[in-house]
C-alpha cells in the first residue's frame, strides 16, 4: 500500500513538472508571436523609384517641346515640384509610416492630378488609396493639392481641390477642402469644408461697361453654412506640417499648397528610413 502510494505521488510530481514546462514553453512561443515585425521601409523605395521615373519622363517631355527661353528652367522646375512629389508620415498613429506619391498623369486630352497611399502590412506594401483624383488640370482653371494636418497629437491627410469656369457673366471660384484618416488599412473621410466665391459683373477684364466687381462669399462645413469666422477657426484649428496658406489667389487667403519633397529627396528620404 505504501509503495502504491508513493508511486502516486512521484507520478503526480512528475506530471506536473511536465506540465509547468509545457506552460512555460506555451508563454514563450506567445511572446515572440506577439513581437511585432520592425517596419521594412525598403520596400517603399520602388514606389519612390516609380514615382522619379514619372517625373524624369516628364520633364525630358518639357525639354524637348518648351520653347528656349530665360524663364524655362524655372517654369520646369515649377511644373516638376508641383506635380511630383511625396511624403512619409504615421497616419494612422500605430508606429508604422504611410507613404504618399502624388503624380501627374499627362494625357493629351484631360490631363490628371492623382495621389496614392501605401502602408505595410507583414513587411510588404498595402493600397490604402489607389490613384485617387485630386483635380483635372486643365487650362489652369482647376488645381489641388494633397499634404498632412495634424490636431490634438494626431496626424491626417489634406486634400484641396479648386475649380474656377468661368462664363460671360460671372467667375464662380470654388475650393473643396477634405481630412482623411486612416484606419484598418482604408482611408476615412472625416471632415468636409467648402468656400464659394461669385464675383457677379466682374470688371474691367471682363466687361468694360461694369467698372465694379460685387464679391460674396459663401462657407460650409460638412455641408452646413457657416459664418467666415466659424470657417476661418475651424482650419486654424489644424497644423499644417507640410502645406502652406497663401493669399496669392484670393484675400482670404485658404489656397493651399504643397512644399513636400520631390521625387529626388523623397527617395533618398526612404532609402535612409530604418
Amino acid at each position: 500500500m505504501k509503495k502504491t502510494f508513493s508511486l502516486i505521488i512521484i507520478g503526480v510530481l512528475f506530471a506536473g513538472v511536465i506540465f509547468s514546462g509545457c506552460k512555460n514553453v506555451d508563454n514563450t512561443a506567445g511572446t515572440i508571436t506577439k513581437t511585432p515585425l520592425k517596419p521594412n521601409y525598403s520596400k517603399y523605395t520602388a514606389l519612390a523609384e516609380n514615382l522619379k521615373a514619372s517625373a524624369d519622363s516628364y520633364k525630358a517631355y518639357l525639354e524637348k517641346n518648351v520653347k528656349k527661353s530665360s524663364a524655362k528652367a524655372k517654369f520646369i522646375k515649377n511644373e516638376i515640384a508641383e506635380n511630383f512629389y511625396g511624403f512619409t508620415c504615421d497616419f494612422d498613429n500605430n508606429g508604422t509610416k504611410e507613404i504618399l506619391l502624388y503624380s501627374y498623369n499627362n494625357k493629351p486630352e484631360n490631363p490628371e492630378n492623382i495621389y496614392s497611399v501605401y502602408t505595410l502590412k507583414n513587411n510588404q506594401p498595402k493600397i490604402i488609396a489607389s490613384k485617387k483624383k485630386n483635380y483635372i488640370s486643365y487650362v489652369g482653371k482647376e488645381r489641388g493639392c494633397v499634404g498632412i494636418v495634424s490636431k490634438n497629437g494626431k496626424n491626417y491627410i489634406f486634400e484641396v481641390k479648386s475649380t474656377s469656369p468661368t462664363d460671360f457673366s460671372e467667375v464662380r471660384r470654388t475650393y473643396d477642402y477634405k481630412i482623411y484618416g486612416v484606419k484598418n488599412n482604408e482611408l476615412k473621410k472625416l471632415r468636409t469644408a467648402r468656400w464659394v466665391e461669385v464675383n457677379t459683373a466682374v470688371g474691367k477684364k471682363y466687361h468694360k461697361e461694369f467698372p465694379q466687381a460685387l464679391t460674396k462669399s459663401q462657407y460650409k462645413i460638412d455641408g452646413k453654412k457657416v459664418a467666415k469666422n466659424k470657417f476661418v477657426s475651424y482650419f486654424n484649428s489644424f497644423k499644417f506640417t507640410n502645406l502652406k496658406k497663401t493669399a496669392s489667389v484670393e484675400k482670404d487667403g485658404f489656397y493651399i499648397t504643397s512644399t513636400a519633397a520631390n521625387p529626388n529627396k523623397l527617395l533618398k528620404q526612404v532609402k535612409n528610413m530604418k
